[in-house]
C-alpha cells in the first residue's frame, strides 16, 4: 500500500528543506578544509586533485545506488530515513578522521568514505522530499530544498578561514560534521516521519540495476553531460582554493570570501533566472 502524500502536513514543505541546509554547508567546507586538510600529508597536486575527485565521483553511482537499496526498505521508520540516519552517522564520523589520518593513503581511504556515505545520505534524502509533502507543494519543497543548500554553502564559505584558524584540521573536521547533522536531526525521524510503506513483489521487478543506456541516445548524452559537468567543476573548484593560498599567496580569509560572495552571487542569479 503506497502512502497518500495528501495527509501530511503543508508544514513538511519547510521542514525537508532544513537538512539540505548541511549538505550546502558540507560541500562548500569541503572545498576548502578537504584541500587544506590534505595539504597537511603532501605536497602533490595530483594527490589532492584525486581525492577530492572522489566526491563527483562517488556521487555518479552512490546516490542512484541507496534509491535501490532504499526502494527496497521496510521498517518501522520507512523507507528512507533508516539508510539517510546510518549514511548520516558513518559520513560525520569518517569526516572528523580526516584530522587523525596518519598519512596520505590512509586520508584517501577514509576520504572516500566519507564521500561514498554523503552521496549515500543525499540519495534517499532528495527522493524523500518528494514522498513526505502534499502533491501541490512538491514543486515548492524541491526547489525551496535546493535554494537551501546554496544557502547554506555561501553562508559557511564566507566564515571557513575563521573556523580553520580557530580550531585546524580537527576543529574543522568537527564543524562540518556537526552543520551537516544537526539540520537534519533537528528533522528526521522526529519532525517529519515517512508513512507507513508496504514493499510488493511486483516493485522488485522494476528495482534492478540496467546498463542498456547506450541503447538510448538522447539519454547517453544527458548521462555524460552531466558527468563531465561534475567531474570538471567538483575537482577544479575545490583544487583552486588551495592553489590560490599555496602558490599564488593570498590569504585564506580573503579566498574564503571570495567564494561567500561567489555563492551569493549563484544564489541571485538562480533566482533571477
Amino acid at each position: 500500500m503506497h502512502s497518500n502524500k495528501s495527509q501530511f502536513s503543508n508544514w513538511n514543505s519547510f521542514l525537508i528543506a532544513l537538512p539540505s541546509f548541511g549538505i550546502g554547508v558540507y560541500w562548500a567546507l569541503a572545498g576548502t578544509f578537504a584541500p587544506w586538510i590534505i595539504y597537511t600529508q603532501t605536497n602533490s597536486a595530483t594527490k589532492v586533485l584525486a581525492l577530492v575527485s572522489m566526491g563527483p565521483f562517488t556521487g555518479i553511482f552512490v546516490q542512484y545506488l541507496a534509491g535501490i537499496i532504499s526502494d527496497r526498505t521496510n521498517s518501522k521508520w520507512g523507507r528512507r530515513t533508516p539508510w539517510i540516519l546510518i549514511g548520516l552517522l558513518i559520513a560525520c564520523l569518517s569526516q572528523i578522521a580526516w584530522a587523525m589520518a596518519p598519512n596520505y593513503l590512509v586520508l584517501f581511504i577514509v576520504g572516500f568514505i566519507t564521500y561514498f556515505a554523503v552521496n549515500f545520505y543525499q540519495g534517499p534524502y532528495y527522493t524523500m522530499v518528494y514522498e513526505v509533502v502534499p502533491e501541490h507543494k512538491i514543486g515548492f519543497a524541491t526547489v525551496f530544498s535546493r535554494f537551501m543548500a546554496g544557502v547554506g554553502g555561501a553562508s559557511i564559505s564566507y566564515f571557513s578561514a575563521d573556523i580553520w584558524k580557530a580550531g585546524g584540521a580537527l576543529g574543522a573536521s568537527i564543524a562540518v560534521a556537526l552543520l551537516l547533522a544537526i539540520p537534519t536531526l533537528l528533522v528526521i525521524p522526529f519532525g517529519i516521519k515517512e508513512q507507513k510503506y508496504t514493499f510488493r513483489k511486483q516493485d522488485a521487478e522494476k528495482l534492478v540495476f540496467k546498463f542498456d543506456l547506450f541503447k538510448h541516445k538522447s539519454a547517453s548524452q544527458l548521462f555524460f553531460a552531466v558527468l563531465f559537468l561534475y567531474l570538471a567543476t567538483g575537482p577544479i573548484s575545490a583544487i583552486m582554493t588551495p592553489y590560490f593560498v599555496k602558490y599564488k599567496g593570498f590569504s585564506e580569509e580573503t579566498l574564503a570570501h571570495a567564494l561567500g560572495i561567489g555563492g551569493i552571487t549563484g544564489l541571485i542569479t538562480t533566482g533571477i533566472l
